[in-house]
């Protein structure tokens, strides 16, 4: 009877393991859930730059903080990665978290003061890993005279543009300084000219005034011809009448 009921059972799980569909997630999924686990983790360890799976900032030989990612490729970066976990394709349930974290951490990188200062902190902590993973002894003489010698390299290359850069910039300035004193003294000439203009203006305004009083004096003497003949020509006819 046991046996019996034993074998029943084997067959009707068996039966139902059967009818149930296979819910294995593809490979492909798998991948992208695992992505969006990273994201949390490197974004809880301000590992920001790793949440793009772009390369980590650094320090240059002159110990100065830089990061070879442009715009352009921080842009491609972001589009990826939030596809791959966007919540309505991703279908880890910690997707949505990892989105929107990765969407902040974008936004913020959008402001450049912002983004200098998260690759200054990273530059410096990836140059702490880098001492602390140095081992001497366990390093071959030959690559460490190589390194050393493109360090150096890299750094008579950067003091050379720096130098560059520099007097470059002087030359600019100077350039301006000499546009700016041309201009001054332009202006000034000008204001020069004007200011002669207008004394000469001046100068011949008051004649131009005079004028009229000419003219009120000739206008005064025909008057008074005119009334002087009008007095001889009366007095002419009175004698003429006088003398009938």
């Amino acid at each position: 009877m046991e046996r019996a009921f034993n074998r029943a059972f084997t067959t009707s799980l068996a039966s139902t393991n059967a009818a149930q569909p296979n819910h294995q997630v593809p490979k492909s999924e798998e991948a992208d859930m695992e992505l969006a686990d990273k994201i949390l983790l490197w974004y809880n360890e301000k590992d920001y730059f790793s949440c793009f799976d772009l390369p980590q900032p650094r320090m240059n030989a002159l110990d100065r903080p830089v990061w070879d990612v442009s715009d352009k490729d921080l842009s491609k970066a972001f589009r990826k990665t939030s596809l791959k976990i966007h919540p309505d394709k991703n279908p880890d349930p910690r997707a949505r978290d990892a989105f929107d974290k990765l969407n902040s951490l974008y936004q913020i990188l959008q402001d450049h003061s912002l983004r200098e200062e998260l690759i200054r902190t990273a530059a410096e902590r990836a140059k702490r890993m880098e001492k602390r993973s140095w081992n001497p002894a366990g390093m071959d003489l030959n690559e460490e005279l190589e390194k050393v010698s493109a360090s150096a390299k890299e750094k008579r290359e950067l003091q050379k543009e720096e130098a560059d850069g520099f007097a470059s910039q002087i030359a600019a300035q100077l350039k301006m300084k000499r546009a700016r004193a041309q201009y001054k003294q332009a202006l000034e000439s000008r204001r020069g000219r004007v200011a002669s203009e207008s004394d000469s203006e001046e100068e011949t305004q008051p004649n131009k005034k005079q004028a009229p009083k000419k003219d009120d004096e000739d206008n005064e003497e025909a008057a008074a011809a005119i009334r002087s003949a009008k007095m001889r020509a009366n007095a002419k006819r009175k004698k003429k009448k006088f003398t009938m």
